[in-house]
């Protein structure tokens, strides 16, 4: 299909996570993810993203455990000459979760993140 055709892209994901034992029960980490699209009709967006998050994550009881985090992402878009150009974006990324154990083999989760759609950290729309 021609359509498809059109939309055909390269994608590159890149992904790092490093953490310090703070206490017996907190942990601090940062984050870093890297995304490249390459698009291989010039029409479309080829882009950049970045988005790097600190944050704290442990456990609040024997049974609960917890993560937030704060961090900043940024969309580099290229290729100019698309149908519609766009500027680059800028956010502050907000994240947390809860985490409930339940038994050994089932847990509840709860979590929320106010992030930039995952279709403009990668170009891909």
């Amino acid at each position: 299909n021609d359509r498809y055709k059109e939309l055909e892209r390269n994608t590159y994901i890149a992904y790092g996570e490093g953490a310090a034992e703070v206490t017996s029960f907190i942990d601090l980490f940062a984050r870093y993810t890297f995304t490249k699209i390459d698009r291989r009709n010039p029409a479309f967006h080829d882009g950049n993203g970045h988005m790097a998050t600190l944050g704290a994550r442990g456990d609040l009881t024997r049974y609960l455990a917890g993560e937030i985090g704060i961090g900043y992402a940024i969309v580099n878009f290229a290729n100019d000459n698309a149908l519609n150009s766009k500027k680059d974006f800028y956010w502050l990324v907000y994240s947390g979760s809860l985490t409930n154990r339940l038994s050994k083999i089932f847990t509840q989760r709860i979590a929320f993140s106010l992030t930039p759609e995952p279709g403009y950290t990668t170009a891909d729309y």
